[in-house]
């Protein structure tokens, strides 16, 4: 769908969320929990680098794959690499599935309650601040809240694992 006017696709636009700042702090000190949760029992997978203390994010990832590349070359080893690029990633996860993967990780129920509430009492305002009407949303991650990219990571880590059970690929040993 096109907006004539500017001949943008609507579907490039994504609603603002207006998140106060107790609600921030809040799931500030939640992240930093579930962070230790996910560390002390292993479950924040090398993969994913995203929200990994002490990492550089991508340019880690980027800096191991030059250095795949610069290995396999040097030994004359046939390579494929494949990437997965989440397009519009925090507007993809459901919530439902946002919550599966929370219990997998084993968090607790108060956690997962408090984030079931948080998503499913979403409102739609216009630029004065009146409630337009309810609107259901069933997927997306707030943006601008420290616990968004914890739940992306979380949301993430199956798909990470069923990768890795393929028991396929370039095998890295780090020191």
């Amino acid at each position: 769908m096109k907006d004539e006017t500017k001949g943008a696709e609507v579907r490039n636009y994504r609603p603002i969320a207006c998140l106060p700042t107790t609600f921030k702090l809040l799931t500030g000190i939640i992240a930093e929990h579930i962070y230790g949760h996910l560390n002390r029992n292993g479950l924040l997978l090398d993969e994913q680098k995203g929200c990994r203390r002490k990492t550089r994010g991508t340019k880690d990832q980027l800096l191991t794959n030059k250095m795949v590349l610069k290995n396999c070359r040097r030994k004359h080893t046939n390579l494929n690499m494949a990437w997965i690029d989440y397009n519009k990633a925090y507007d993809m996860v459901s919530h439902s599935w946002i919550l599966e993967s929370v219990t997998s990780v084993g968090i607790a129920e108060n956690i997962k309650g408090l984030l079931k509430n948080s998503m499913g009492n979403r409102k739609t305002l216009n630029a004065y601040g009146t409630t337009l009407g309810e609107v259901n949303i069933w997927r997306r991650i707030f943006q601008g809240d420290s616990l968004s990219p914890l739940l992306f990571v979380i949301a993430i880590i199956p798909l990470t694992r069923m990768l890795r059970q393929c028991d396929i690929g370039y095998q890295l040993v780090t020191f």
